[in-house]
């Protein structure tokens, strides 16, 4: 039935996509981490998550919130593509340079600023910080 058809392998497919196509978000994270050569207890107190609740992330017991997502991020120093693929796999909306919040995240993200220095951006135009509940 399906003898004539052309394998997908046949097909020139974006590798990067490829290469997390089947990640999941703790799978993703624990990639980036790799890659970027992180200790996950510096990874932790950088992104000031708590370390029990990090692990569990980290296993895929728990699928963090968006503040905590970009916490990680920022942390990592992640670029905005990398950023939103892991917003995206933790069912979180992608940054968005129109919306006025995502883009005082967006400026600190891609000048690689500390969680620290995030939140005093954020709080300088009177927005939530990142630690705080959504």
């Amino acid at each position: 039935m399906y003898q004539n058809c052309t394998p997908l392998s046949k097909y020139r497919h974006d590798t990067t996509l490829d290469q997390v196509a089947d990640y999941n978000f703790a799978g993703y994270l624990n990639k980036l981490i790799e890659d970027k050569g992180v200790k996950k207890s510096e990874l932790f107190n950088e992104a000031m998550i708590e370390r029990s609740y990090g692990y569990q992330i980290l296993k895929g017991r728990r699928l963090p919130a968006r503040n905590k997502v970009l916490s990680l991020a920022l942390s990592l120093k992640l670029s905005l593509a990398e950023t939103n693929r892991l917003l995206s796999l933790s069912d979180n909306g992608a940054l968005y340079a129109n919306v006025k919040r995502d883009a005082v995240l967006i400026y600190c993200l891609v000048r690689g600023m500390s969680v620290i220095d995030t939140d005093q951006q954020l709080a300088n135009y009177g927005y939530q910080s990142l630690n705080e509940e959504e």
